[in-house]
């Protein structure tokens, strides 16, 4: 394996003219790669929707959203103060490292203490029936904290020299082990303990592939304390933006959960959970992708504003005609593969993922162009502020919805209506306070989301009415495994649905939004923008 060079910007880099190809070749990699590991992410969530219950997915539900409180300080904005500050990063990586792991050991024992007192607490009103059942999955994620401080640096450094196809094997990697494991200790029978289990795995994996891709060994470096609190005045608002966005993700599971009835209370957060982990998993096989390229190349950008506006409002389309349709498109196949999988356990999981379809494809913005264009240009609190409005938001929305309307709908639509309000905002503030114009921000985001929208509201209706009928009459054989049913005609009824779904949005993209396609196509390379401009017509 190869070594990392030992300068931040290694001779054979790419030129600044050559950024936006190399950034797209890069970003079609990772996509390939890291769609991989997803997929077995997706397998594992289809093995633990099986083996657990709704109850079980609630607990991990408020695990997480307690740990997002915390655990999003642990790397205290360093790898993006870093990546951010490539000229200086040898200098930097040194302190950055020894602040970061201190700053983590303290964490873990703030984390592990907050478990033991909401647990209690949710025990006195009737939630959970041990504090053990919930303080021991918190207990477990406090472990890993500590444990990844050592990859913090040299992922920064992966960022830094721009090289994609190790960052994304890092990923794969870490999805391959954390869900295989989780499979593996599902099936065993160790219930919740076994979904957060692989957290300990992880890290210990990732130390140990990053050294070998950087050779970096920062914990060698002077620790020079007295270089921390200027490191932690300029990374605080990563930090507090990082803590904003966990909350955003998951932390509003702490404060539904006393609002929602007690009997139910748990079952609510399963089902809510178990949609959002779908989502999430449909999510980074694009956005997460993106998200490693955009802020090395906007920060090699940011001397040029003119170009880093334009190259903005590119990505921001592509992001959105890549982002849209795939995120609708697997929340409809979801509904017919839940049923073949599990039957009617998750039905109310499936329209959940349907309803926070449109939130997700605007989030795909906000992560991709709107927090890296700030973090590209030292604006830390414009970072911070837009995870803080998003996670405002999310908080509000889902107290209303679980006081008002105490179900998993009911707060997902509340939701869904609220964050796709924050993330247009967010992101187009993110895109004017860099050059470009509010108009073709709001005309890039809204187009494309509307078009999806509509054809998916259409092929939702066709799905549930014509569809279904129509293949179980050409499809009426079953499956019997273990005593379980298996209707095929749903797996018949699922392929059909994204079929007809992605090739309705690709006429009607080729109709209404031609220029918006040919203009978000120039980002790709040339092959492919070639390739896409001849299946389009354009």
């Amino acid at each position: 394996m190869s070594q990392a060079p030992n300068t931040a910007t290694p001779s054979n880099s790419p030129e600044v003219g050559s950024l936006g190809r190399h950034a797209a070749r890069g970003a079609m990699w990772m996509i390939l790669t890291v769609g991989v590991g997803r997929l077995l992410q997706i397998v594992g969530v289809a093995v633990m929707g099986s083996a657990l219950s709704k109850g079980d997915f609630g607990l991990v539900a408020i695990a997480l959203s307690i740990s997002m409180y915390i655990q999003t300080f642990r790397d205290a904005g360093v790898r993006d103060y870093l990546v951010a500050n490539q000229s200086q990063y040898d200098s930097l990586v040194g302190p950055c490292f020894w602040l970061s792991g201190w700053i983590n050991v303290a964490l873990a024992l703030a984390l592990g203490l907050a478990g033991e007192v909401a647990a209690r607490v949710f025990v006195e009103q009737g939630k959970i029936a041990h504090a053990t059942d919930l303080s021991v999955l918190v207990w477990i994620m406090a472990a890993s904290v500590p444990l990844g401080s050592p990859s913090i640096t040299m992922l920064a450094r992966l960022k830094v020299d721009l090289r994609f196809g190790a960052i994304a094997g890092q990923a794969t990697l870490a999805s391959f082990l954390r869900y295989g494991a989780q499979i593996a200790f599902v099936l065993m029978g160790w219930g919740a303990i076994g979904f957060v289990l692989p957290v300990l795995l992880v890290p210990i994996a990732d130390n140990i592939y990053l050294y070998a891709m950087t050779r970096e060994k920062a914990w060698l470096k002077p620790a020079e304390p007295k270089r921390w609190r200027a490191i932690w005045s300029a990374s605080k608002w990563i930090v507090l933006a990082s803590v904003a966005a966990g909350i955003a993700n998951q932390g509003f599971a702490v404060v539904a959960m006393p609002l929602l009835p007690a009997d139910t209370a748990l079952e609510v957060m399963g089902v809510l959970f178990f949609a959002l982990s779908m989502h999430y998993a449909i999510e980074l096989v694009v956005t997460n992708s993106l998200v490693q390229i955009t802020l090395p190349v906007f920060s090699r950008l940011k001397d040029e504003p003119v170009r880093q506006a334009a190259a903005s409002m590119r990505v921001l389309r592509l992001t959105m005609l890549i982002a849209a349709p795939f995120t609708i498109a697997a929340s409809l196949v979801f509904g017919p593969a839940a049923k073949l999988v599990w039957g009617s356990k998750w039905d109310d999981a499936a329209m959940v993922m349907l309803i926070l379809a449109p939130a997700f494809a605007l989030r795909a913005a906000t992560c991709v162009v709107g927090g890296p264009l700030f973090q590209s240009r030292h604006k830390f609190t414009g970072f911070f502020w837009t995870w803080a409005v998003v996670a405002v938001t999310a908080l509000a929305g889902a107290s209303i919805g679980a006081l008002w309307l105490g179900t998993a709908t009911g707060m997902a639509a509340v939701l869904s209506v609220v964050l796709c309000v924050a993330y247009c905002i967010t992101t187009v503030r993110s895109t004017t306070e860099a050059g470009s114009r509010a108009a073709p921000a709001w005309w890039g985001l809204l187009l494309p989301l509307a078009i999806c929208c509509f054809a998916g509201a259409g092929v939702y209706a066709l799905s549930e009415t014509w569809l279904d009928s129509w293949c179980r009459r050409v499809l009426t054989a079953t499956l019997e495994i273990k005593g379980r049913t298996f209707d095929l005609h749903q797996g018949l009824r699922a392929v059909l649905v994204g079929l007809i779904y992605l090739s309705s949005v690709l006429v009607l993209l080729r109709v209404m939004a031609a220029v918006l396609v040919r203009d978000a196509l120039d980002v790709l390379p040339q092959r492919l923008a070639s390739l896409g401009r001849r299946a389009l017509w354009l």
